[in-house]
């Protein structure tokens, strides 16, 4: 997407499938269009902070930060770059890898998206508390964020209604791929919580995409080889588990690769027509009409689509 002036007007230059082309839009009639349409659903665009307020922000995350580390025995220092706070307690020789995964991260999804990669889309920054210890973790969790039922998980996004995207993660035995592949899926949802708008994304899509872009900046085998372990079990049952496409779905593990590989397909058949797919559900469509409006296709078709591609026919969702 491109933005382009013309006197006092701002317009972007969008693909419209239905019209085969590229469109003008007028961001401020659009804006306020989509404004209107939110608030019938209790939602709403997130408003853009000026240089004054994001700097206010970021001041009082330093202020939360200090207060995270005044409560912990083991050093830990922060690191700030041009989109991310990243305060942990592991040996500082380990974050330049991190953080260069997360810039690689915030680059390739300004890029699915039409973004500017200079644009800092969050709410002050993305605050990243990483760990070295579970313990740690779960102490930072239940006191910070008021979250007592972390145990069990590595890594968790908060996505707060007032914008704020909040990142918790400890490494444990993992390795430094390993944790960063973690770091950049959990991520990845804090950057879609602040893509346009309150809306939130179906499952299978928040999901699928912070699979489809670890793999693209992290890749390992271990992680395609379970992608194509989980395609395996489609392909033998010919479905994808029965509650793929439901809003909050309870997905398994296995799903979120079938998730990612489905997410891929989709981007594989025009990216043009994925981020407009994507946006049109964060302003407003259900995933149904944003599907039809994007791909000129139903759920089922697109299943059929899918299905093809991996050898199934009639998969079932």
């Amino acid at each position: 997407m491109t933005r382009i002036r013309s006197g006092d007007h701002e317009f972007d230059v969008v693909l419209d499938p239905s019209k085969k082309g590229h469109v003008l839009i007028d961001v401020t009639a659009r804006d306020a269009s989509v404004s209107e349409r939110l608030k019938s659903k209790h939602e709403r665009l997130w408003p853009e902070q000026t240089d004054e307020e994001r700097a206010k922000t970021i001041v009082d995350y330093k202020e939360f930060l200090k207060r995270v580390q005044a409560s912990y025995q083991a050093p830990s220092y922060l690191h700030e770059t041009e989109f991310f706070l990243f305060l942990t307690d592991l040996p500082a020789a380990q974050v330049p890898p991190y953080v260069a995964n997360l810039d690689k991260m915030y680059a390739k999804l300004c890029d699915a998206f039409g973004l500017p990669k200079e644009k800092n889309i969050f709410l002050g920054k993305c605050i990243i508390v990483a760990f070295a210890k579970e313990e740690s973790f779960l102490a930072f969790e239940e006191k910070f964020l008021e979250n007592p039922n972390a145990k069990g998980a590595q890594g968790l996004a908060h996505g707060s209604s007032d914008g704020r995207a909040i990142i918790a993660c400890y490494r444990g035995d993992r390795d430094v791929p390993g944790f960063a592949s973690l770091m950049v899926h959990e991520t990845t949802h804090g950057v879609t919580h602040r893509l346009r708008s309150t809306v939130p994304l179906p499952k299978w899509i928040g999901e699928g995409m912070a699979e489809w872009v670890r793999h693209a900046i992290v890749p390992q085998k271990s992680g395609f080889d379970r992608q194509n372990e989980s395609v395996q079990k489609v392909q033998k049952s010919g479905s994808l588990g029965g509650n793929f496409f439901e809003q909050n779905a309870k997905l398994d593990g296995w799903q979120y690769d079938v998730a990612s590989h489905l997410v891929s397909f989709m981007v594989q058949l025009d990216p043009g027509r994925f981020r407009a797919f994507v946006i049109n559900i964060k302003e407003g469509d259900t995933p149904e009409e944003a599907l039809a409006r994007s791909y000129g296709l139903t759920s089922s078709e697109l299943l059929n689509q899918y299905g093809r591609s991996i050898g199934v026919a009639n998969l079932r969702p």
